[in-house]
């Protein structure tokens, strides 16, 4: 149940991680020596942190 409704929001995760990913964070080009600029999001494990489910049983819900 936690899972499903945690799904409901990848689509705004994984926007917010293609954004970043291609422009940086907030439209803004980061410096290769800030830590923001070298940690990903993942989407999976966002998703698992916002519901107190682990990232596998997240995958297993979404397949």
């Amino acid at each position: 149940m936690r899972a499903e409704l945690a799904l409901q929001a990848e689509p705004l995760i994984a926007t917010k991680a293609k954004e970043r990913q291609s422009c940086g964070q907030g439209g803004v080009l980061l410096s290769a020596n800030l830590p923001e600029a070298n940690t990903p999001i993942d989407t999976r494990d966002e998703l698992s942190a916002m519901s107190g489910v682990s990232a596998k049983n997240i995958s297993k819900v979404n397949h």
